[in-house]
This record gives C-alpha cells, structure tokens and sequence, in this order.
C-alpha cells in the first residue's frame, strides 16, 4: 500500500470463490468512483491471482538477486493463512481472527468478516471476541453471507424459479 488512502478495508471471507469474486466486482465499481480507498480480500479472488500469477511468471530477478517469494514481492500480498492461536480456529472465529491478525500486520481502517450463519456452533464467541478491544483495538463488523449465495448473485441477472437448499 505505497499510495496514501483516506480509508483502507479488510474483507474476509467464509467463501473460497463466490464470495470474493462477488466482493471483487464491488470493489471494482467503488474505484471506478472512488479513487482514495483500499480494499483487500481474503482468500484472494480467483481474476487477482490469476494476475498475481501471470505477473510472476512475467518477473525477471535481476543479476546477481537472490529469489524470494514472487507473489509477495509483485504485490505485496497478505499472506492468506495467518497462524491462527488454537482457541480461534473454529468456524466462524477463524475469520474474526484472521482480520485482526491482518490489522496487526497492516493497520486497516475497517475489517470485515463475512460468512454465512447456518451451522456454525460458535457464533456468539465469534461476536464476543470481534468487540473485544483487549484482544484488538479494532472491532471487526460481521456480515452473514445468503445461506444461497450464489442463487442470490444469479438472481442479480435472470429470474429463477428454483428453490436452492443451502449452496447446491
């Protein structure tokens, strides 16, 4: 993050692919209007690292340079599995916790942890350790991802008549 941002945002995701692909198109229409804020997403959608790895086979190390970890130095990416303590590696306090770890590393403005509601046991926990400003000066706002995700994105561009259980 080299450029100076008026805000910067951490999003993390339940999801490996729909939701940070959703979050990713988002993102893309608030820098067509707004040129001042950063907003990263974990895991990396599936368009960002297909550019990180294009980029990377692309790199050429200079003489006499000593390699390193390519996709990290392209972009400065964020590693996307912080070592979690063992207390928060259940569902969903994973996620609370990875955005704070981030913060930590990065000092985001605002974090994000998004995931769906339906059968997780330690929601309230999750609730619990996000408000807590001993653990972390920053509290971590939770979004509940559609039990049906993709159907709701699918019912952005056509009509469905389909009932989905859960993400079929």
């Amino acid at each position: 993050m080299s450029q100076q941002y008026r805000k910067t945002i951490l999003i993390v995701c339940e999801g490996h692919r729909s939701e940070p692909d959703y979050f990713n198109n988002l993102r893309d229409e608030v820098f067509s209007k707004v040129k001042d804020v950063y907003i990263r997403i974990l895991p990396i959608p599936k368009d960002e690292q297909e550019k990180i790895e294009k980029e990377a086979t692309n790199f050429v190390l200079r003489k006499g340079a000593k390699k390193r970890k390519i996709k990290e130095a392209i972009n400065n990416i964020e590693p996307e599995n912080y070592l979690i303590e063992d207390e928060y590696k259940s569902q969903p306090t994973c996620y609370i916790r990875k955005a704070q770890l981030a913060y930590f590393e990065k000092g985001y403005s605002e974090l994000w942890a998004v995931y769906d509601k339906d059968g997780h046991p330690d929601h309230k926990n999750a609730y619990l350790i996000s408000q807590d400003i001993e653990l972390c000066d920053k509290i971590v706002n939770i979004g509940f991802s559609s039990i049906s995700f993709e159907e709701w994105i699918l019912m952005h561009f056509e009509t469905c008549d389909i009932s989905f259980v859960k993400s079929q």
